[in-house]
């Protein structure tokens, strides 16, 4: 934290955030701790995996985040691209992330994760979007979300990314979007 702090003293940053794949409430909270104790510049933002099928963080990292103030930036909003529709239960494009890796295939390729993107794809028909602005919206109604970090590799998906902010998610939308999936201990 003291060579973090060092960073944001000498200009070089002017605000700390965490990022990790498998985020630890524990880490956080400790490393602000020790930041308060000593006088250091502490996290202000976080930036774990989170998605409508990535939902880990809801058992104990998005409460910390909330009672400290921490910002929640997610990475991965799309799941890799499956939250866009392009897989099917039985098909996947060629050029595909899940065509080329098996983690991916194993972690979202589930019937849990396709039953979740079920109910995508009907608020996309609903609401006249695309499953991944859907996707998105969601995050950006999310009230322990600051806003998603979009990975689109064409113009064509940014402006697609870019227009789930003009997508009006009813309250009922959205519960049925955070009730698609729900972690589990």
């Amino acid at each position: 934290m003291r060579t973090l702090d060092g960073l944001v003293e000498s200009g070089t940053v002017n605000y700390l955030g965490l990022s990790s794949g498998a985020p630890d409430a524990w880490k956080a909270v400790r490393a602000n701790e020790l930041a308060e104790r000593k006088g250091y510049e502490p996290f202000s933002v976080t930036q774990p995996r989170y998605s409508v099928v990535d939902r880990e963080i809801e058992a104990n990292y998005l409460p910390m985040c909330r009672e400290y103030g921490l910002g929640v930036v997610p990475w991965s909003p799309l799941a890799w691209g499956f939250l866009t529709g392009k897989y099917g239960r039985d098909s996947a494009p060629e050029d595909a992330t899940a065509s080329a890796d098996d983690r991916f295939s194993e972690r979202y390729l589930t019937e849990e994760n396709f039953a979740a993107l079920d109910v995508v794809e009907d608020v996309a028909a609903e609401t006249g979007a695309t499953p991944a602005q859907v996707a998105l919206a969601w995050q950006l109604r999310h009230p322990d979300v600051t806003g998603p970090i979009v990975g689109a590799r064409t113009v064509e998906q940014l402006d697609e990314n870019l227009a789930a902010a003009d997508v009006s998610l009813t309250e009922a939308q959205f519960e049925r979007l955070s009730e698609a999936k729900r972690f589990e201990w």
